[in-house]
């Protein structure tokens, strides 16, 4: 079995000035919103073994609260290329970064990117406000075989709150 984890950056301060939006920075409430999001995950004995985030701060600093909560030793790998990326481009990252031995891997990043990405894998249009968060199940061991295998939904977070389970995916 494999498990992916998508999940979007906890909620963001507008930019500042002549900030840019990929410098941009969690609210105080994003910050705990990303720390419950881990609790919940940790609660419910969430394995993780490798996550991926964009570099860009936002999304690094949602990967990095969740971490602390919910698997304080799972490597954490920024990645630029996620920043701003397509669907298509998250899922060929993700991919590229998937090693064998794992069994679950944790990607932080944008919309409109993972939000089409939950979209797609859920069979549905679904509202992915900052730090939704949905975790991906496919019975197989081939990573490769992932997007070619049916997956169920296991797990779905919103607003640091459990939501209702979703039909199978």
């Amino acid at each position: 079995m494999k498990t992916i984890l998508l999940m979007r950056h906890a909620e963001a301060q507008f930019e500042q000035g002549d900030q840019t939006d990929f410098d941009r920075t969690l609210t105080p409430d994003g910050e705990q919103m990303a720390s419950q999001t881990g609790a919940i995950l940790k609660e419910h004995g969430v394995k993780i073994c490798r996550i991926l985030a964009s570099s860009a701060p936002r999304t690094l600093r949602t990967a990095q609260l969740v971490a602390a909560q919910a698997c304080p030793t799972t490597p954490l790998v920024p990645l630029t290329e996620l920043y701003a990326s397509s669907t298509e481009r998250l899922l060929n990252t993700l991919f590229r970064h998937c090693c064998p031995g794992e069994d679950s891997i944790l990607l932080v990043a944008h919309n409109p990117g993972v939000s089409g990405l939950m979209c797609r894998w859920a069979n549905r249009d679904l509202s992915v406000q900052p730090a939704t968060l949905l975790a991906f199940t496919a019975d197989t061991d081939d990573w490769g075989a992932f997007t070619r295998t049916p997956c169920r939904i296991d797990l779905f977070i919103r607003n640091a709150q459990l939501q209702p389970p979703l039909d199978d995916a």
